[in-house]
């Protein structure tokens, strides 16, 4: 049985569950929503995948459909009865989500939120005040946000009450492990896409991998390593402020990478003298064969002398 290419696939956890659906405002460059799913104390974050990868370096070497210009991807479902394969599916995938990006996007900035101390349920007013009219903010339940605001709040317990109060260290502390993760992870995974993608923007004709200083490829995977977790969602602003407390530097891989784009320069610039002697020669050349080609006699021009008037003509008259 083949399946309508319009069909829909979600990828859900293992079990039967019961979900229900929430839309988070993104404050990313993305903009849009985040869709989510939540089930009991457990929140995901629905993603489509389309088969497209940004990290590929040879994009023109990914199988394409004709015409849509689409990727090319099939789902094949067996079964003891009957199986059947979904052609060029839309395929969601839900994916655990970490509420304390969320809640560092909305919260950082806010005085209401970092001044001082306030309980969860001022923070969900807060939050009902700013996203006016939108359900998530009552949807999401406490066990979540309460989870989230243990890692980006410092907090107090009085009168067996819990207090939070944003904490820009501990949400700085909070993205800068995950980000030191992800690089912990690239370093020792050479074969992921976005590794690849680093290693084409570090090597030349002339500089294989072994050549790359190590203080280098360390900067180069950590700044990917800030895009992939900030650019996803947390606002750019944020992503700056967090690149200049925690003090990232970038010197060794500026100095490199402009050093790279001199050589390159230099070697274009060679390449483009070279061709310009081979043209010129080869230019020469033809206009030197040109002239050596043998041109034709020219032909002398003899006066004619009228009879009776030569030189000779007067030798020979009759006395």
């Amino acid at each position: 049985m083949l399946v309508d290419n319009t069909t829909r696939v979600i990828l859900l956890p293992q079990g039967e569950h019961s979900y229900s659906i929430i839309r988070l405002p993104n404050t990313s460059s993305f903009g849009g929503n985040i869709v989510c799913l939540i089930q009991d104390e457990d929140i995901y974050e629905i993603r489509e995948i389309n088969g497209k990868n940004p990290y590929m370096v040879n994009k023109d070497k990914v199988p394409k459909l004709p015409n849509t210009d689409g990727a090319v991807k099939s789902l094949v479902f067996e079964s003891d009865a009957n199986g059947y394969v979904l052609q060029n599916p839309n395929l969601l995938v839900a994916n655990k989500f970490n509420f304390a990006y969320f809640l560092i996007s909305v919260m950082h900035g806010e005085d209401n939120f970092a001044k001082r101390f306030i309980t969860l349920e001022d923070i969900i007013d807060s939050l009902g005040s700013k996203y006016d009219g939108q359900e998530w903010v009552n949807s999401v339940p406490f066990a979540i946000y309460i989870r989230a605001l243990g890692m980006i709040c410092e907090k107090i317990e009085e009168n067996d009450e819990t207090f939070y109060k944003y904490s820009k260290d501990k949400a700085f502390t909070f993205l800068q492990n995950k980000i030191d993760e992800v690089t912990k992870y690239l370093l020792s995974k050479p074969d992921v896409a976005l590794n690849k993608k680093i290693m084409s923007e570090l090597l030349t004709s002339s500089i294989d991998a072994t050549k790359i200083p190590s203080e280098v490829l360390q900067e180069s995977t950590t700044k990917h390593s800030i895009d992939l977790i900030c650019g996803s969602y947390v606002p750019v602003h944020v992503k700056q402020e967090l690149c200049e407390d925690r003090k990232y530097s970038w010197s060794n891989l500026d100095k490199y990478l402009a050093d790279l784009a001199a050589e390159k320069k230099g070697l274009e610039l060679a390449e483009n003298n070279m061709n310009s002697i081979i043209n010129e020669t080869a230019a020469n050349r033809k206009d030197a064969k040109s002239n050596n080609k043998k041109k034709p006699a020219k032909k002398k021009v003899v006066n004619k002398v009228p009879v009776g008037k030569g030189a000779l003509d007067g030798f020979f008259k009759k006395a």
